[in-house]
């Protein structure tokens, strides 16, 4: 559960930026969190309140987006979206390129976790 150390990252940031602007209140924390970034969302839903306890984000909405991958094959430069494990799932793990067929293509995104905005009154 490596999310709990991430989300503690986040949620300080979080706080230093509400303190750097005179904020009283954290009132929604945005999170961006990609596809293909190992983070699970619901993890992140159950820890976002036990470590906001007791700050001035306590009782503040979270909100997760989700980035889907995308992928740029190295030997045409087709951007794509890999297909996902539902088609072919050896396909979807080594994102073939749909156009020539050559595998492990670059992911551009969808590896992401970032802490996107933080609403403050």
């Amino acid at each position: 559960m490596h999310e709990i150390g991430l989300i503690q990252n986040a949620i300080s940031a979080a706080l230093k930026s509400a303190a750097q602007h005179g904020a009283q209140r954290i009132e929604r924390i945005t999170m961006r969190v990609g596809v293909e970034s190992g983070i699970d969302p619901e993890v992140i839903d159950y820890v976002f309140p036990i470590a906001t306890k007791g700050t001035i984000a306590e009782g503040s909405q979270l909100e997760i987006q989700r980035i889907p991958a995308r992928c740029r094959c190295p030997h045409c430069a087709t951007e794509f979206a890999p297909a996902d494990g539902s088609q072919d799932e050896a396909e979807a793990l080594l994102h073939v390129c749909p156009s020539c067929g050559h595998l492990r293509a670059t992911l551009l995104a969808g590896h992401e976790f970032s802490l996107a905005a933080v609403e403050i009154t």
